[in-house]
């Protein structure tokens, strides 16, 4: 009898521990129990997700482990790699109630795309824009494209983009053919400098490879040929052929579970040879870095340009400051209405979720060159600082320029991609 009675109680208890299970959420079970230790992207080789995007993968990284976030996760890679397929693993972490997630990501593309590559508006100098369509077979890769610049250099253009890309032994190497074709627009402070060195259309062939060399570190070597039709006279046709050479170096690493850093480096020479049948012969370099912190929801970036030109090198080769991503604040014009041989330009930002502030300073002036003496300037250092708001690759900002006399702030929006 004692023995029925123990039974008897015994699958009571268990019958009430199966109900009481039955009205648990799983996950919050498993929520309440597990920490993400380590957060991995396997299954391509090339992953460009935009920085808000990493920010956020990165968080995961010591909270509970929440199955709704890594779907929504998911979705985003999909949709910025656009690949129709991103699997979420959990595995067991090194250390108890730890796990460790892995999104794995399939090595498909599709065959046609259209993107939006840039959509920027300053207040000076208006808008640009540029999107383009691509088409992939096998390893040929085959882009066409649509651009209105107003912003990054002295010249302001419109026009289009074509290039075919074939990328072997494993991605290694790319193979790339690029022809531009350019109808030129100047600004009024630019005109009244100059008219000689002005070109109403501006042609682009422009074979190049980039090698990977090791790990992030990458060389391009190429050669540009292209064709000025001057501005006065339609039949008078310039050359300004270059060789061209970049070294790249881009890494981002995760130094701790809330720590996230990036380094993106790059030298690039340009350099016009008379002896390929060029009418300028020049040099240019430049020395680019950016570095970023990322530290929970803060980030913290510093960027830095040095450039030099020997020779007289066109006005499309020149350095320019005050648009919309350099020296904000400032009229680009106003600084160089011709451009300049010498550059020098810092930027620091600081941004807490999706507000920011930044300072940047910086000159360009002439060194020496008698094509462009009636703009000669002299180095001045300029500063700005401004406020604003980034969200996915979005940005709105208002920038000030540090002078004496009156505050005319410029209006900064746009994505770059």
């Amino acid at each position: 009898m004692k023995l029925l009675l123990s039974i008897l109680c015994g699958l009571l208890a268990l019958s009430a521990g199966n109900a009481f299970a039955g009205n648990q959420d799983p996950d919050w079970n498993v929520n309440s129990r597990y920490t993400v230790e380590s957060v991995h992207i396997s299954g391509s080789k090339l992953l460009r997700l935009s920085d808000p995007l990493r920010n956020e993968i990165a968080r995961v990284i010591g909270a509970k482990l929440d199955n709704s976030l890594l779907d929504r996760l998911a979705s985003r890679i999909r949709s910025e790699l656009r690949t129709a397929n991103v699997g979420v693993k959990v595995l067991r972490g090194t250390q108890p109630e730890h796990v460790s997630v892995e999104f794995e990501v399939a090595n498909t593309r599709k065959n046609f795309d259209i993107a939006l590559s840039k959509l920027a508006y300053q207040s000076r100098s208006g808008f640009s824009g540029a999107g383009q369509i691509t088409t992939r077979a096998a390893k040929n890769e085959l882009t066409f494209g649509v651009i209105r610049e107003s912003d990054d250099l002295i010249e302001q253009f419109t026009g289009v983009k074509a290039k075919i890309e074939r990328k072997e032994f494993n991605n290694r190497l790319t193979l790339r053919f690029e022809y531009d074709g350019y109808h030129e627009d100047w600004s009024r402070q630019t005109l009244s400098l100059s008219a000689t060195d002005l070109y109403r259309t501006r042609q682009n062939f422009e074979p190049s490879a980039t090698f990977a060399i090791a790990g992030p570190l990458t060389m391009t070597v190429g050669m540009s040929f292209e064709r000025l039709e001057n501005q006065f006279a339609p039949a008078s046709i310039e050359a300004a052929h270059t060789v061209l050479d970049t070294l790249r170096y881009h890494k981002r690493w995760q130094s701790t579970e809330v720590d996230n850093q990036e380094l993106d480096a790059s030298y690039n020479l340009r350099a016009g040879v008379k002896s390929l049948g060029s009418d300028y012969g020049y040099t240019r370099q430049l020395l680019a870095v950016r570095y970023a912190w990322a530290h929970d929801r803060s980030v913290v970036s510093a960027e830095f340009q040095a450039g030099a030109i020997g020779g007289e090198a066109p006005l499309y080769d020149r350095f320019a400051l005050g648009t919309s991503t350099t020296l904000r604040g400032w009229n680009k014009f106003d600084l160089s209405p011709l451009g300049a041989n010498r550059i020098v330009y810092g930027s620091v930002t600081y941004r807490y979720r999706f507000a920011e502030v930044f300072y940047d300073t910086g000159a360009v002036w002439d060194k020496t060159g008698a094509a462009f003496a009636a703009a000669s300037i002299s180095p001045e250092q300029k500063q700005s600082v401004g406020v604003g708001i980034r969200k996915d690759g979005f940005v709105v900002a208002t920038a000030f320029p540090i002078r004496g006399g009156h505050i005319d702030p410029v209006f900064i929006a746009g994505m770059w991609f």
